[in-house]
């Protein structure tokens, strides 16, 4: 069994109505840096547009049948700011997760 390392991100942008995760890969160079709540840089769409996510949770698991896209980087860390805010948004909006509070 081959498991890999995954990250559940919520994918930031005013012009997309997304209000669920998305499954990303953690690459093997960022292994040691990704944690939960940090600020992401991933490819998204069908262009693969490079764009800002925020990391929910992260497992270890094999996923199989799909193609799962990799993280490109990481920005900075700040769990415990980002967690509440996700928190207030999804309470207040619940179904945007990134308009103010």
């Amino acid at each position: 069994m081959n498991l890999k390392i995954y990250a559940q991100i919520i994918i930031n942008s005013d012009a997309l109505d997304i209000d669920k995760p998305f499954t990303y890969e953690i690459p093997e160079e960022l292994k040691g840096d990704i944690k939960v709540g940090q600020w992401v840089k991933v490819p998204f769409g069908m262009k693969n547009s490079i764009i800002d996510g925020f990391i929910l949770s992260i497992k270890e698991e094999e996923i199989t049948g799909i193609r799962i896209k990799k993280i490109k980087t990481y920005l900075f860390y700040k769990r415990k700011l980002f967690m509440q805010i996700y928190r207030c948004n999804k309470t207040a909006y619940s179904t945007r997760c990134f308009k103010g509070c």
